[in-house]
């Protein structure tokens, strides 16, 4: 296994945020649940500031969410999925592994890409 630096790591998140953001429910992504798609929807995303503390930039609301605290966080509107962006906070700042049994991957390959998130 390599050990990537803080910033790939975060490149690396960002991406697969973008990738959930386009696939199915469309979560991460401004088109989440909505019945009519915005063809370019706002999509949520990992930040780091000057500081290196990351940060989480809501979809819906748009807002920069300081998520270092596992209590409330202001602006959240994801709900459900608090717990995924923890593991890519936990991923970027320390390199901890998101363990494959949060994740149910379906039949990949027969049926598409089908992923749920626990």
């Amino acid at each position: 296994m390599t050990n990537k630096t803080k910033q790939q790591r975060f490149a690396a998140v960002n991406k697969l945020i973008k990738i959930i953001a386009t696939c199915g429910r469309c979560i991460f992504s401004e088109n989440a649940d909505k019945p009519n798609n915005v063809e370019n929807p706002f999509i949520a995303s990992m930040e780091i500031d000057g500081c290196g503390k990351v940060w989480f930039t809501d979809s819906y609301t748009r807002k920069c969410i300081y998520i270092l605290y596992g209590y409330s966080w202001r602006y959240f509107t994801h709900g459900g999925i608090k717990r995924l962006v923890e593991f890519f906070r936990n991923h970027i700042t320390r390199g901890a592994q998101i363990k494959s049994d949060c994740f149910d991957l379906g039949e990949i390959g027969t049926h598409g890409n089908t992923v749920r998130i626990y």
